[in-house]
């Protein structure tokens, strides 16, 4: 049960996604560094280094760095990577089920030089249930989210859908959908995700997987779509 739950605590793609309705136990702490390769269109690889900390039993420090190449830029941001910190904050927590909310800072990089352009906040809710069914170790993560400018004007509006299975006692198929609709940008987003995570020790993971991102913009004459690989480590201590 212990090596089930480590499970739930995933990033699901790309920063500033910030993904789950689990916090961590106090003073432990998640590490993932994850590495993506775009397939046609776009050269290099993108990397993401996710940390969570345990600040108490039911708050949890969040921080995520996202570096791309110069061509990887996703429509409707702000450049060649991002930043976020947040905290989440458990509701409550019953018989498998959790619910979380989360509030933090998102810093898009400046596309015109170094640093970062406008910060954006984002809020999110997230409800969880992890348990068995029919002998099969399950968990579902659903979540809600408002991203606003620092004037309270809102940019986007986000939906994250998490469904993982064990297949093993050390191996889990998560498959997860990411819905992000932007104001002022006339444009949809749409990232669908399957990934296996394979337990090697309690404290080590590894991840590899595959995604399909579908930019639905009226500036294009057909949608534009994204395909990726990806690996990662999570480390937990």
């Amino acid at each position: 049960m212990k090596r089930m739950i480590a499970f739930l605590i995933l990033l699901l793609q790309a920063a500033p996604a910030l993904a789950g309705a689990w916090t961590q136990p106090e003073g432990r702490t998640l590490r993932i560094e994850k590495f993506s390769a775009f397939i046609g269109g776009s050269d290099g690889v993108m990397v993401e280094r996710y940390l969570e900390f345990g600040v108490t039993a039911d708050i949890t420090l969040i921080t995520t760095t996202t570096v791309a190449p110069d061509p990887v830029k996703e429509w409707g941001e702000a450049g060649r990577g991002s930043a976020a910190i947040a905290l989440r904050q458990n509701l409550f927590a019953w018989e498998g089920l959790v619910m979380s909310a989360q509030s933090g800072l998102y810093l898009p990089r400046n596309p015109d030089g170094d640093g970062f352009g406008e910060a954006e906040y984002e809020h999110r809710v997230a409800l969880g249930w992890g348990g068995s069914i029919l002998g099969t170790g399950i968990f579902a993560n659903a979540e809600a989210g408002l991203r606003t400018d620092v004037r309270g004007l809102p940019q986007a509006r986000l939906y994250d859908f998490t469904l993982g299975q064990n297949l093993s006692a050390d191996v889990q198929l998560i498959s997860s959908l990411s819905l992000t609709q932007r104001d002022g940008y006339d444009m949809d987003e749409r990232r669908e995700q399957v990934s296996l995570v394979w337990s090697i020790t309690e404290e080590v993971s590894f991840e590899a997987g595959v995604s399909r991102t579908t930019y639905d913009s009226p500036f294009a004459d057909a949608d534009e779509e994204g395909l990726a690989v990806h690996v990662a480590i999570w480390a937990r201590r």
